[in-house]
């Protein structure tokens, strides 16, 4: 239904700063059934629809994290309702910007804003220009706030003091100054890595030293830090302004040369090996005895619950992986072989077609409805109805047309399957499998209170089935 013919749903909001106590039946409390008379009338000559109201007590209206006026936000947020409406400007915020947050929510989601006092309302053109000039004076104000708070950090940093977070070897006395218990520390990290130490014997350096174990991302970060040189930097988010250096601003711990030293150690050192190639099965393939996921170990596929402590799996599976990788993919060629003896049907095609054309028809259907009764007088309530109503058949038929095509999907996998397969690299054929296998169970290699046949044939071990086509 257009939405100029819709009935308006309200929600509105009413807040009080301070209650301290006072008997909200007396005489004295007003604010509430004040505002509620005014929102009243606000919905009646709107010819709106109530459908929730909600208040704070006790909340300043500087932020909008108050819990009656997020109920009424989220609202809005989720399409129970479409316009907030409030008495005064005050109630709905008292900062610019936390109105400038709260409006912009609300326009986002596709709802409107009515304040009573300014006469505004955002579904109007005169409401909108007014939200637009209130988003400009919102900016300017956020951006008074940035420029001022970044002279305060300048004037600080002009006296050396540091903004923000001490750096690890520093105590701050007015000015940052070297800490007796990790100067020489930091120092020492340094010099290990300009010389072409890796982390991790950075880190155990650092443990013997100071007693105390770090992560190695800290020793990274502090090995970029050019506050070690004895600079204070304030930068910028914007990438075209040139961040602010204070050269000299307290004692350094490190000299150029090794800082610099430290930096090209990162920038020559080759990136490591992977420890492993990979494997094919592992994740996919699943133990009988637990149902836990094997994982690959030195060669072998084992059951990963097996080792830990307190998981119950009473006979872990354990199979050589290239014996395990050879028989699924003989099998997997051997399945998508079958395809070759098999006709594309037609009747695939027609099907998808049908669901196609019923879609097409039942949404030209709802318009054609929507249409015709958007401008009479039938009750809304019976008229959202049909039109959710008709919508779930929509729904129905689009969430076939995707099962449908799903099954398909692994049929179109089948038939290219020989000719790609053998060329693909090993995440390409670990990523073919996981499509194609919908269980893949691999049983111990006796039964139990018997003894272990490592020679078991993998065919008597394994089960595997494949995703259907149909």
């Amino acid at each position: 239904m257009s939405k100029q013919h819709r009935t308006r749903r309200a929600v509105k909001y009413g807040r009080v700063s301070r209650l301290n106590g006072r008997d909200t039946s007396s005489d004295r409390f007003h604010s509430l059934d004040e505002q509620h008379d005014v929102m009243d009338g606000i919905v009646k000559a709107k010819s709106m629809r109530t459908v929730a109201s909600f208040e704070d007590t006790d909340e300043s209206g500087s932020t909008i994290d108050r819990p009656g006026f997020q109920a009424a936000l989220k609202m809005i947020d989720d399409g129970d309702a479409d316009t907030l409406v409030v008495a005064r400007l005050t109630r709905f915020a008292r900062s610019v910007t936390a109105a400038h947050e709260a409006a912009k929510r609300i326009r986002d989601a596709g709802g409107s804003l009515i304040i009573g006092d300014l006469d505004l309302d955002t579904a109007t053109p005169t409401g909108k220009m007014l939200f637009t000039i209130l988003s400009a004076v919102a900016e300017f104000e956020l951006d008074l706030k940035r420029e001022s708070w970044r002279d305060v950090q300048i004037r600080a940093m002009e006296k050396g003091r540091k903004v923000g977070a001490t750096p690890i070897g520093y105590v701050i006395d007015a000015k940052l100054v070297p800490c007796e218990k990790y100067a020489d520390a930091v120092r020492d990290v340094f010099a290990m890595r300009a010389a072409g130490a890796s982390w991790k014997d950075i880190r155990v350096a650092w443990h013997a030293r100071t007693g105390e174990w770090r992560g190695t991302t800290t020793f990274a970060s502090m090995v970029r830090n050019r506050t070690y040189l004895g600079e204070l930097r304030l930068e910028s988010k914007d990438e075209n302004v040139e961040p602010i250096v204070f050269e000299h601003a307290h004692d350094a711990l490190v000299d150029p040369e090794t800082f610099d030293a430290a930096q090209s150690s990162d920038e020559n050192r080759k990136p490591r090996a992977p420890r492993r190639d990979g494997s094919l099965l592992a994740g996919i393939a699943t133990c009988a005895s637990c149902g836990g996921k094997l994982t690959h170990q030195r060669g072998r596929y084992v059951c990963q619950r097996a080792n830990r402590t307190g998981v119950d799996c009473p006979r872990g599976v354990t199979i050589q992986a290239a014996r395990l990788d050879a028989h699924v993919e003989q099998l997997m060629l051997a399945w998508a072989g079958d395809l070759e003896r098999e006709t594309v049907a037609d009747d695939d095609e027609n099907a998808l077609a049908e669901l196609d054309r019923r879609e097409r028809e039942l949404t030209s259907e709802l318009a054609a409805f929507v249409a015709k009764l958007s401008a009479t007088s039938i009750e809304q309530s019976i008229l959202d109805a049909e039109v959710d109503r008709r919508q779930g058949q929509i729904d129905d038929v689009r969430r076939e047309r995707d099962e449908f095509v799903a099954n398909r999907r692994v049929a179109g996998v089948r038939s290219t399957l020989r000719d790609v397969y053998p060329h693909a690299d090993l995440a390409g054929r670990r990523r073919v499998l996981a499509a194609a296998i919908d269980s893949l169970i691999v049983a111990p290699t006796s039964a139990p209170g018997t003894r272990a046949n490592p020679h078991a044939p993998v065919a008597d071990r394994v089960s595997l089935v494949w995703r259907r086509d149909d």
